[in-house]
């Protein structure tokens, strides 16, 4: 089997990070307040 890997999404896989479990607790909280998902990756 040959899987072919797109330089797109290679270059995008490198710039990833993982949240933190500070960060995780911050997005729950707000979500929990109401805010919306795009205000909340906006902050």
């Amino acid at each position: 089997m040959l899987i072919a890997f797109s330089p797109a999404r290679d270059a995008t896989l490198k710039t990833c990070k993982q949240l933190t479990y500070e960060q995780r607790c911050q997005i729950y909280a707000l979500s929990k307040t109401g805010m919306s998902q795009n205000k909340i990756s906006n902050n």
